[in-house]
């Protein structure tokens, strides 16, 4: 019993250091992906400079005492602009608090991206778990799911075309409501109802069409957890 012990208490060990190799990795991808905005040197579309005023304003805003900048007065010739309606003022919030450490809103703008994305990634290679059941080659699936998802189209133009930092960490909300739905199903635990309380919180905050596109998504999960076990 004692060597069944030992045995079982290597291989969890091995396996952390196996994991460990992969967030290593997911961090390699996730500066790949996002350095570009280190460099100043992509092709920027319509939107881009409107989410750079954005974070600017409310950055502004916050240095001036308001502490909820929903509105820019200085905006449009005077006529001002709801710059954190539409797009949730969560992003926003994080870029300014990452600003006032490091000093410089670009590399506030482009830490966060690449944060959002490494956070994306840990959080696929745990739902492949989760998913996988532990399953032996479950975190190079993981890894395959989260280059397909980091190099994908839309991710580009997320951030280079739009430069908008509400829709990765909008998307980084739907991957772990995901994992909390499945947790849900699967172990009916607290923390699956606190990922999932938390991520439905964040989601709006983050970006409200994104919000509104997981819907369907979130109901076809709900459906397949819930026809597997009946």
């Amino acid at each position: 019993m004692l060597e069944i012990k030992k045995e079982k208490e290597f291989v969890k060990k091995e396996g952390h250091k196996h994991t460990y190799i992969f967030y290593f990795i997911l961090l390699l991808i996730s500066i790949l992906v996002t350095f570009p905005f280190y460099t100043g040197n992509f092709h920027a579309g319509n939107d881009f400079a409107f989410n750079y005023a954005r974070v600017m304003s409310t950055i502004s805003s916050l240095k001036d005492g308001q502490i909820i900048p929903q509105f820019d007065p200085h905006a449009l010739s005077g006529f001002g602009y709801a710059w954190n309606e539409f797009y949730g003022p969560l992003p926003t919030y994080i870029i300014s608090s990452m600003q006032s450490l490091v000093k410089s809103w670009p590399l506030s703008f482009a830490l966060f991206n690449t944060i959002c994305i490494l956070i994306s990634g840990i959080l696929i290679l745990i739902f492949s778990k989760e998913v996988l059941k532990g399953a032996a080659k479950s975190n190079w699936y993981g890894l395959l799911a989260f280059i397909i998802f980091a190099f994908s189209n839309s991710t580009y133009i997320n951030l280079y075309y739009y430069a908008n930092p509400s829709q990765p960490l909008a998307l980084l909300f739907v991957i772990l409501l995901f994992l909390g739905i499945t947790k849900m199903f699967t172990k009916r635990s607290w923390g699956a109802f606190l990922l999932i309380g938390f991520s439905a919180a964040g989601l709006p905050l983050s970006h409200t069409v994104t919000t509104i596109c997981a819907i369907p998504f979130n109901s076809t999960i709900c459906s397949f957890f819930n026809n597997k076990k009946t």
